[in-house]
């Protein structure tokens, strides 16, 4: 009995494999091109003075794009790894599990058409490329 609880203690152990989608995604965030664009503290206008000759630079709309894009990457990345781990649960599965993965597979989609935002979308997107890959084990 002690050696199923060692065994079993050891297999929780090795947890999930390494995201690269979410490491793909924290690099391109820190990248310099997808740096978010400073901004002044609520209420607070900067003059001249307090930064000497010249204020700086705020940085170009264009960042925002960046960001984005790397958003859209990932998203569409987990995109990817659920259509692949959905079908090859399909086809492995028996007629009532085959229903099951539609039903939650289309109330999956229906629960991500709502939402707003960027992050939003990417965190519902890795959230069920996970769970499916989950399923697969």
């Amino acid at each position: 009995m002690s050696m199923l609880i060692i065994a079993a203690l050891l297999l929780a152990s090795y947890g999930p494999k390494e995201d690269r989608t979410a490491i793909a995604l924290e690099r391109c965030l820190a990248s310099p091109k997808a740096a978010p664009a400073i901004q002044p503290e609520s209420g607070e206008e900067p003059s001249e003075e307090s930064y000497g000759e010249t204020p700086p630079q705020i940085a170009p709309e264009e960042r925002s794009d960046e960001r984005a894009s790397c958003f859209d990457s990932a998203v569409r990345s987990y995109d990817r790894r659920v259509v692949g781990t959905y079908r090859s649960l399909l086809k492995k599965a028996s007629p009532e599990a085959t229903q099951w993965l539609i039903q939650a597979n289309q109330a999956w989609l229906e629960y991500r058409a709502q939402m707003s935002g960027e992050v939003d979308a990417t965190s519902a997107a890795r959230d069920h490329a996970l769970w499916l890959e989950g399923l697969r084990r």
